[in-house]
């Protein structure tokens, strides 16, 4: 069985303001976005650093 290749959150504001999540995943091309959407409200509050 295939291992999964380890996903990669990304947090962020786009240039028109908009809060944005979107995840990636390293391929043998480079790395590959493989969602995005306008970020969840579970995201707004996590503190910078991830909330560690």
């Amino acid at each position: 069985m295939e291992e999964e290749p380890l996903k990669i959150l990304h947090l962020g504001i786009s240039p028109e303001g908009i809060p944005l999540e979107v995840v990636t995943i390293r391929t043998s091309r480079g790395d590959a976005v493989i969602h995005a959407m306008r970020m969840r409200t579970k995201y707004v509050r996590l503190p910078e650093g991830g909330g560690r």
